[in-house]
C-alpha cells in the first residue's frame, strides 16, 4: 500500500534553504530514534511524541525532512506537516491545525488531480477522511476549514446524511455558527482518533516557539487523549526562545513540555547539546558533500568561527564562494591558503549583510519588492509590483537568487480561482528584514498599498483567508479606511472560533482609526459594529457582569439610536439586560424588557421579540410575580405558533428556557399536572439534543424539576450530568449551578461536605468582586434551610433565613420567599414557638396571594 505523503511548503524562515543544501547530510543517531518511535506506533498502536530542540540554524527541520523522506512507501502512513507563524495580531488561533485539516481534506484532492498516488488509494483516503470529519467534527467545517473546499470531495450519499449544506448556508447568511474552544478541541481529537484507527498518522509541527495558546491546549489534548492511537507527533522549537521568553507569564509551551517530560520521559532530541566532536563531524559532512581539498587549518578556523552551527557554516561558505576565497578547480573545491579571517563577520547577521551588498541592482530590486510582502512572497504579486513578466521573474528567482545565491527558495504552486499562485520564501528572515529596512518609508508605503490591492484581486475567492494580510498591508500604507473592512473580516474569523482575546486588539485598532477618520454615516455604522463586537469579546473574557462591556453596549445603544441603525439592537439589549440582571437591578431589567418588547413588536422583529419575552419571563420569575409571568408565557406561546411549526418544535435555547420557566411556574402556581406534562414534553424534545451547551441547560432544568418533586436521587443524577457536561466544555456558570443541586442532595447524606459544595457553587455564581450576592440567593437560602431542617437543626435554619431577608428585600426578590416563611413556620413549630409560627404562616399566605404561589399554600397544609 502506498504511503499517503501530504506535504505543505513550510515557512521555515531561518533555514529553509538548508533543506536543499544539506539534503545529503544525515544525523544517523537522531534519525534512528525517530524511526524506532514510528515502529512502536505502527506495531503497538501507541502514541509516540518526539520534540527536536535547538537554536536557529542547527538543522531541526532538515532532520525531520530526512526522517519523513525515509519512510517506506509500502507502509500505510498519512503524513501531515504544518508550522506556527511568526507572531502577529492577525494570526488566527489553531493555524497549524487548520493547515493539517486542509492537507487531510483539500490536498488529497490536489494529489488526486496530479496523479501522485493510485486513484483507488486516494479515493479511499479522501472518502474516509471526509466522512470522519462530517461524523466526528462537523463544527470544524466553516471554522477551521472552509466549507466550500470539501464539497467537491464528498459523495452525494454523505451530503444527504449530514447537514453540511445547511451549515454552509447559515454561514453565507451570517447566522451565528461560532464554536467554542472546548468543542474545537473535542471534535479535532475525535477526528484524529477516527483517522488513526485505519491509518498510521505522523503529524509534524515546526516552529513551536511561536505557537498560540489555544493551539497548545489542542496539542496537549491530542497527546493525553490519544495515548492508545496509531499517531506520532513530532515538533520542533527553538529552546532559547522558550527558556528566555519575555512575554507575560510563562511561554505557552512550557507547561506542555513539563507535562510531556512527566508522561513520556526523555523524548527530546536536543541539537544544542551535541558534543564538540559531533558538531565537527557534522561540519565535515557539510563540507565533504562536494569533492574538495579544504585544508585542516581552514576547517579548524571555520569551526572556531561558526561553533559548528549548520546555518552559520552554510552562509559563511556561500559568502566565501561569492568572493572567490573558496573556488572550484577541475571540479574540486579549494580554499585560498592565506585567508584573512579577521576581514569576515563573526556573526551570521554580518555575513548576510555582506552577501546582500554584493548583489547586482536588478536582483536587489526584486528582493526589495519581495521583502515588503514579508518572509514569504508570491510571484504573481511581485510580477505586478515590478511590472515584470512572470516568466522572466521566475528565471531570476529560480536560476540566480535560489540556485546561485541561495537567498530564496521556491515553495508550492496552488490554484486560486483560474490562476496559479507561486510561493517563494526568503532563506533567512534576516535577509528579508535587512532588505526591507533599506527601503525608504515612502517606498514601503507605496508598495504596501499596491500589494493590498493585488492580493484582493488575486484571492477574491479566498478573502477570509487573506484578510489579515490585506489589512496589514493597508495599515502599513497608512490607508486605515481601506483596512477597516479586512480587519473586521479577521475579527469575525476569530470570533467564529471563540478567539475573543485575539480579536480585542484588532477591534481597538479599528476604533482608534475611526477616531481619525471623517464622522459620517458609513463610519458610524462601522463604529457601531466594532463597538458591539468589542463588548461581546470583553463579555466572554472578563465576565457578563463586568462594567467594561456594559459601557461599550451603552455606547453602542446610543450610537444605534443616533444613526437609526438597529441591526444590533437585539444583541445590545440582551447584553445590557444581562448586566443589570447580574447586578440584581430587577426594576431596570423589567423596564428594559418592556421597552424592547414594544420596539420589536412595532418593527415586527419576531426573533427579537422572542428573546425579549424570555428576558422578561426570566426577570419576573426571580421577582416572584408569577401572575404576570403566566401572561407573558402565554404571549410567548402565541408568538411561537405565529412563527411556524419549525420554530415551535426547535430545540433552541429560547424554547428550552420557556419550558424551564413554564414548568417551574406551573409548579409554583400549584398546577401540578401541567407541570408534569411540560416536564415530560421537554424531556422528549431535548434528551437527544447534540448541542452541549443546550444539553447542560436541559440537565439543569431536569435536576431542578426533580428537586421540586422531592425526587432527590434523580435530582443528583442530573446535577452530576450538568457538572460533567459543563466541566468538559468549560461552561463555568452551569458548573457552579450544578454544585447547588449536587451540594444539596449530598448534604442530605453528608451534611458538612454537602454544605461546602453548596457554598462553593453559590460563591462561583457571584458575578464580580464588587458583589456579595447572586440572583439565586433566595433559592440558595431555601436549599440551606432544607438541609438544616433535615437534621432538625432548627436554630441554624432560622438564623440563615433571617440573615437572608434584608438581602432579599434590597434585591426586591419574592421568588422562594413564601417557601422561606414556610420553613420558618416549621422551625418555630418544632421549637414550640406558636406565636412566631403563626406570624410566619401569615407572611407566607400573604406572599402566596400576592405572587400567585399556590404551592406555598399547599406546603402550609402540612403544618
Amino acid at each position: 500500500m502506498n504511503i499517503f505523503h501530504i506535504f505543505v511548503s513550510l515557512l521555515i524562515v531561518e533555514y529553509s534553504i538548508m533543506e536543499e543544501q544539506l539534503s545529503f547530510i544525515r544525523r544517523n543517531k537522531e534519525i534512528a530514534l525517530l524511526e524506532n518511535s514510528l515502529k512502536k506506533v505502527s506495531s503497538q498502536k501507541e502514541l509516540q511524541v518526539q520534540f527536536i530542540t535547538g537554536e536557529a540554524g542547527t538543522g531541526k527541520s532538515v532532520l525531520i525532512q530526512t526522517f519523513l523522506n525515509d519512510i517506506k512507501e509500502t507502509e500505510r502512513i498519512v503524513i501531515a506537516s504544518s508550522f506556527c507563524s511568526i507572531p502577529s495580531e492577525y494570526n488566527i488561533p489553531y493555524q497549524p491545525f487548520k493547515e493539517i485539516l486542509k492537507q487531510l481534506i483539500e490536498d488529497i484532492q490536489e494529489d488526486s488531480a496530479n496523479k501522485r498516488w493510485s486513484k483507488e488509494n486516494l479515493k479511499e483516503l479522501l472518502s474516509f477522511s471526509t466522512s470522519m470529519l462530517l461524523t466526528h467534527a462537523p463544527d470544524l467545517i466553516g471554522s477551521l476549514i472552509p466549507g466550500g473546499s470539501i464539497l467537491s470531495g464528498i459523495s452525494q450519499s454523505i451530503i444527504e446524511k449530514t447537514n453540511i449544506l445547511e451549515r454552509l448556508k447559515a454561514q453565507k447568511t451570517g447566522e451565528d455558527v461560532s464554536i467554542d474552544e472546548s468543542k474545537i478541541i473535542e471534535q479535532f481529537v475525535n477526528y484524529m482518533r477516527a483517522i488513526s484507527e485505519k491509518y498510521t498518522i505522523v503529524l509534524f509541527i515546526d516552529d513551536l516557539q511561536w505557537i498560540d495558546k489555544p493551539s497548545v491546549e489542542l496539542l496537549y489534548q491530542l497527546i493525553v487523549s490519544l495515548r492508545r492511537s496509531s499517531l506520532m507527533i513530532v515538533g520542533c522549537y527553538r529552546s532559547e526562545d522558550i527558556d528566555g521568553y519575555t512575554g507575560e507569564g510563562r511561554h505557552p509551551m512550557q507547561k506542555l513540555i513539563n507535562e510531556i517530560k512527566i508522561a513520556f520521559g526523555n523524548v527530546f532530541i536536543q541539537l544544542d547539546n551535541l558534543s564538540e566532536a559531533d558538531r565537527k563531524d557534522f561540519m565535515n559532512q557539510i563540507l565533504d558533500r562536494d569533492k574538495n581539498q579544504y585544508t585542516a587549518s581552514f576547517r579548524k578556523k571555520l569551526f572556531e568561527r561558526t561553533n559548528g552551527n549548520p546555518l552559520f557554516i552554510t552562509e559563511m561558505m556561500n559568502l566565501f564562494k561569492d568572493e572567490g576565497v573558496v573556488y572550484q578547480e577541475d571540479e574540486i573545491w579549494k580554499n585560498q591558503k592565506n585567508m584573512e579571517w579577521h576581514d569576515y563577520p563573526i556573526r551570521i547577521e554580518g555575513i548576510i549583510e555582506e552577501r546582500i551588498s554584493n548583489l547586482e541592482d536588478s536582483l536587489m530590486e526584486i528582493l526589495s519588492h519581495a521583502s515588503v510582502q514579508g518572509p514569504n512572497f508570491i510571484l504573481q504579486v511581485l510580477s505586478r509590483t515590478l511590472n515584470e513578466s512572470e516568466r522572466n521573474l521566475l528565471m531570476s528567482l529560480s536560476k540566480k537568487l535560489q540556485k546561485q545565491h541561495h537567498l530564496v527558495m521556491e515553495g508550492d504552486c496552488v490554484r486560486s480561482g483560474k490562476q496559479f499562485v507561486s510561493k517563494f520564501y526568503f532563506s533567512n528572515y534576516i535577509f528579508q528584514q535587512y532588505i526591507y529596512q533599506e527601503l525608504s518609508l515612502t517606498q514601503r508605503m507605496v508598495l504596501h498599498s499596491d500589494i493590498a490591492t493585488i492580493l484582493q484581486e488575486l484571492f477574491k475567492d479566498k478573502i477570509e483567508e487573506m484578510a489579515g494580510d490585506i489589512a496589514y498591508h493597508y495599515e502599513m500604507s497608512g490607508e486605515y479606511d481601506s483596512a477597516l473592512r479586512f480587519i473586521m473580516i479577521s475579527v469575525n474569523a476569530m470570533m467564529k472560533i471563540s478567539a475573543f482575546e485575539n480579536a480585542i486588539p484588532l477591534l481597538k485598532n479599528m476604533l482608534k482609526y475611526l477616531d481619525d477618520l471623517a464622522d459620517d454615516m458609513e463610519h458610524d455604522r462601522i463604529r457601531l459594529e466594532a463597538t458591539v463586537k468589542l463588548g461581546l469579546c470583553y463579555r466572554n473574557t472578563i465576565g457578563w457582569g463586568s462594567k467594561i462591556p456594559m459601557d461599550l453596549f451603552t455606547e453602542a445603544n446610543q450610537l444605534s439610536k443616533k444613526i437609526q441603525c438597529f441591526d444590533y439592537m437585539d444583541t445590545i439589549t440582551y447584553c445590557i439586560w444581562i448586566y443589570y440582571f447580574m447586578q440584581i437591578d430587577l426594576d431596570k431589567c423589567v423596564d428594559l424588557c418592556e421597552k424592547n418588547i414594544a420596539q420589536t413588536k412595532e418593527s415586527e422583529n419576531l426573533i427579537g421579540l422572542q428573546t425579549g419575552y424570555i428576558m422578561l419571563i426570566n426577570t419576573l420569575f426571580w421577582i416572584g410575580d408569577f401572575k404576570r409571568l403566566k401572561l407573558f408565557l402565554h404571549e410567548y406561546e402565541v408568538l411561537i405558533d405565529q412563527m411556524g411549526e419549525n420554530v415551535r418544535q426547535a430545540t433552541s435555547i429560547n424554547n428550552l428556557f420557556y419550558f424551564m420557566f413554564a414548568s417551574i411556574t406551573a409548579f409554583e402556581a400549584g398546577e401540578y399536572e401541567v407541570f408534569k406534562k411540560l416536564s415530560q414534553d421537554m424531556e422528549d424534545r431535548y434528551t437527544s439534543v447534540k448541542d452541549y451547551f443546550v444539553l447542560a441547560i436541559f440537565y439543569h432544568v431536569v435536576a431542578w424539576n426533580e428537586l421540586l418533586q422531592g425526587n432527590y436521587e434523580r435530582c443528583e443524577e442530573f446535577a452530576l450530568k450538568v457538572h460533567k457536561t459543563s466541566e468538559d466544555h468549560s461552561f463555568s456558570y452551569y458548573t457552579a449551578v450544578s454544585k447547588l443541586f449536587y451540594g444539596f442532595t449530598y448534604a442530605l447524606k453528608e451534611k458538612e461536605t454537602g454544605l461546602s459544595i453548596l457554598e462553593e457553587g453559590y460563591k462561583s455564581l457571584i458575578p464580580d468582586k464588587t458583589s456579595t450576592t447572586d440572583i439565586t440567593h433566595p433559592f440558595y437560602t431555601y436549599l440551606l434551610g432544607m438541609v438544616h431542617l433535615n437534621y432538625n437543626d432548627y436554630r441554624s435554619c432560622l438564623d440563615i433565613i433571617n440573615m437572608s431577608f434584608p438581602i432579599i428585600e434590597a434585591n426586591k426578590e419574592k421568588c422562594y420567599l413564601g417557601e422561606l416563611y414556610f420553613l420558618k413556620a416549621k422551625c418555630h413549630k418544632a421549637l414550640g414557638d406558636t406565636e412566631n409560627m403563626e406570624v410566619a404562616i401569615k407572611k407566607a399566605l400573604d406572599i402566596a396571594d400576592e405572587t400567585g404561589a399556590e404551592h406555598v399554600k399547599h406546603l402550609l397544609k402540612s403544618i
